[in-house]
């Protein structure tokens, strides 16, 4: 019971630094599904054949800063996961000077990202299921 009082009293005191991670991971991830999928909108489907040639030219510029846009992506979440993993690093530290096992910082790390799964979790289906009810 000891170890979920302190996994939620840590949740809650870095769920700012967990909240901009998420909300990074999913603006990245919808911008590049974005850039990815403009080529099969039903507008450029019904283009004539006098501007085929320059929707040509616009979708090769696409493909180039998609992979432009996807090494940007790859270095924020490796910045971010090394930010996070930093501070949990610390943390840990801490615990074991504190004279916790290393059996129990285990237990006690994997309550924390179970509860850290969870919670984001609900709240990516809520958002999601929001979103199909107003759209």
């Amino acid at each position: 019971m000891m170890l979920f009082k302190l996994s939620y009293k840590n949740i809650k005191s870095g769920i700012k630094d967990y909240v901009v991670y998420f909300m990074t991971l999913a603006l990245g991830v919808s911008m590049f599904y974005l850039f990815n999928s403009l080529d099969s909108q039903s507008a450029i489907m019904k283009m004539n054949a006098s501007s085929f040639n320059l929707i040509e030219t616009l979708m090769s510029v696409i493909n180039i800063l998609s992979y432009f846009i996807s090494v940007i992506f790859g270095c924020l979440i490796i910045y971010a996961s090394r930010f996070l993993i930093r501070r949990r690093k610390n943390e840990f530290g801490i615990y074991l000077t504190l004279g916790m096992s290393k059996k129990t910082g285990f237990i006690y790390l994997s309550r924390r990202e179970s509860i850290n799964w969870i919670v984001f979790t609900c709240c990516w289906i809520v958002s999601r299921n929001i979103r199909f009810i107003f759209c």
